[in-house]
């Protein structure tokens, strides 16, 4: 009889659900840690800036090469 594979990934048994919890916590975090790496590598390298907003900003702002790219690879990553 074949297993439909939702139900294989959704049916767990070969673990406790400890280890379970466990490994999903641990991924959060390094999500989390990868994030802040990011924005802090980005901050020192001078690509991200905080600017206060004008609202009387009529022409389009520009974005730097190397962040447009990390958004990009980021999302290709994201999505695969």
């Amino acid at each position: 009889m074949r297993r439909d594979s939702l139900s294989k990934i959704l049916e767990d048994d070969d673990s406790p659900s400890g280890s379970t919890w466990l490994r999903n916590t641990i991924s959060i975090l390094l999500v989390c840690i990868v994030g802040a790496a990011g924005w802090l590598i980005a901050y020192k390298s001078g690509v991200w800036t905080p600017t206060p907003e004008d609202s009387d900003l009529t022409e389009p702002q520009s974005v730097a090469i190397g962040a447009e790219m990390l958004g990009y690879f980021s999302a290709l990553c994201y999505l695969g």
